[in-house]
């Protein structure tokens, strides 16, 4: 029985903890083609499971700066999300470069920011405003503190063992609840959390909920306990699982000590393998596969 470390995404949660912020970062200032850039903030829908983001410049038209290295300045996150290396922005187009989060600061504000801090090739630095169009930086700070309030309540896995579900176009998969780990999570609160409730079960792009067997609702998650949740194939068109990048992520709602959110939690690699094959086993029986 697998008990991976509860991992978040969900919708805008923001929990209190002891965290402190950091001091009140600074004013985006620079000059030369360093301040020239445009720079942006995103995340893509494979960065989701492993807390990555992109960090996104664009150089003005007619020129070509490298960049050799850009860091995220924001006080909701701890130093240290950064991207090195030796890349050239043409003019005129947006590039992307690939980052890891640093761990959230719960309690910490955004006070109007992210900036980046980029440096070039030539030796340019400049600090710039950072667009974040899709609140990416709000949101996955509130799903990080909330995973850490539910860690400080329950560790949550699946187990790696997928089973048959009550009819031949469903199989079944066991959320596993276990008690939270000293330190960890549970570090940031006083004591350890409880009760965690979990109201709600969330379709995902691959897996759907069975009407004959309806998803739990309102169980008590108790430490040493298993939850069954059956479900069917979403979608059974050529490209479910072909590209398929979130929908092994089952999305849960939960009530922690009176605080709700969301968090997913990820099917191992062999669990995600066992369930790409239910899929194409039921929709091929079903005659909707290729």
């Amino acid at each position: 029985m697998r008990l991976p470390r509860l991992a978040a995404l969900s919708a805008a949660v923001l929990a209190a903890t002891g965290c402190t912020s950091p001091a009140q970062a600074p004013v985006p200032a620079g000059t030369g083609p360093a301040a020239a850039l445009a720079a942006a903030v995103d995340q893509f829908r494979d960065q989701y499971a492993g807390g990555g983001i992109v960090f996104q410049l664009t150089a003005p038209a007619g020129t070509d700066p490298t960049v050799t290295r850009v860091e995220l300045i924001d006080p909701r996150f701890a130093p240290g999300t950064v991207w090195t290396g030796n890349t050239v922005l043409p003019g005129g187009q947006t590039k992307s470069l690939p980052a890891t989060l640093g761990p959230a600061l719960c309690g910490a504000e955004g006070d109007g920011f992210p900036a980046l801090r980029v440096s070039l090739a030539d030796g340019a630095t400049a600090l710039l405003t950072a667009q974040d169009q899709h609140g990416v930086l709000a949101r996955v700070h509130g799903e990080r503190c909330f995973a850490d309030r539910a860690g400080a309540a329950v560790i949550l896995g699946l187990e790696d063992a997928l089973a048959p579900g009550p009819s031949p176009d469903t199989v079944a998969l066991k959320l596993v609840v276990g008690p939270p780990t000293a330190g960890g999570a549970a570090g940031s609160f006083p004591g350890t959390l409880g009760p965690a409730v979990l109201r709600s079960v969330g379709t995902t792009t691959l897996l759907a909920e069975d009407s004959r067997a309806p998803w739990p609702r309102d169980v008590a998650l108790v430490p040493g306990s298993g939850v069954a949740i059956v479900v069917r194939p979403a979608r059974c068109d050529p490209h479910a699982v072909a590209e398929d990048k979130v929908g092994t992520l089952i999305p849960l709602a939960l009530d922690v000590a009176g605080q709700e959110g969301v968090v997913k939690v990820a099917a191992s690699p062999a669990l995600r393998g066992q369930l790409y094959d239910a899929v194409i086993r039921i929709c091929r029986d079903l005659g909707l596969g290729p």
